[in-house]
């Protein structure tokens, strides 16, 4: 017996018929198996769908974990940083985004000297939450004239459509936006740096 509405036991406790208790996470109506469930939720002021029980209970964990982590505190980072430079800790630098220069990156910025620059972060201009981060780190750049150099490894042949969209997003605030391979830097970096400077000196 499925019970959807007030039964008759609770009429028999002089509840009025025609309740419909709905699921708190999506308003849908309920449907319970046996009477002692039916009346637990009605108590609580509280139900859930099976689905939706499984939502409510990964966001209570994720406010649990989130609020029980020792790392919110200003006190507990401040000796964790201290306990790490005490052993001499420091973060791997590699070549990418935010890693430091890769190899093809120092070459070219050498290349091009002036007012060229390393990792300029670009404002996007969108609020978080928006499908965009807040900046896009660009590897080599000119702030000056708006140009902007990415030297692309291997890794950028399986992520065509985020660099693509970053081209987009740059274009869409008046940066002009080349893109190299590494191999075309190391391998003939004075054809890659004509490409760049007849931009803003095509006689050059």
């Amino acid at each position: 017996m499925n019970y959807t509405l007030r039964t008759y036991q609770e009429e028999a406790t002089g509840a009025a018929a025609g309740e419909v208790l709905l699921c708190s996470e999506c308003g849908k109506p309920m449907v319970f198996s046996d009477y002692h469930h039916y009346w637990r939720s009605k108590k609580l002021g509280r139900s859930y769908h099976k689905e939706c029980a499984h939502k409510q209970a990964d966001r209570e964990s994720s406010v649990r974990m989130t609020s029980n982590n020792p790392m919110h505190d200003s006190t507990v980072r401040k000796r964790m940083s201290q306990s790490l430079r005490k052993i001499g800790h420091r973060p791997l630098v590699r070549g990418g985004n935010g890693r430091g220069m890769s190899k093809p990156e120092e070459i070219l910025l050498k290349a091009l000297g002036g007012d060229w620059v390393f990792g300029l972060a670009v404002p996007t201009k969108i609020p978080r939450g928006n499908g965009y981060p807040t900046n896009y780190k660009v590897d080599i750049a000119n702030e000056k004239m708006k140009i902007a150099v990415e030297v692309d490894g291997n890794s950028h042949f399986s992520r065509k459509d985020q660099d693509q969209k970053k081209t987009k997003l740059l274009e869409s605030l008046g940066w002009k936006v080349l893109r190299f391979q590494n191999k075309e830097v190391i391998q003939d970096i004075s054809t890659v740096k004509k490409q760049i400077t007849n931009i803003y000196n095509p006689r050059g």
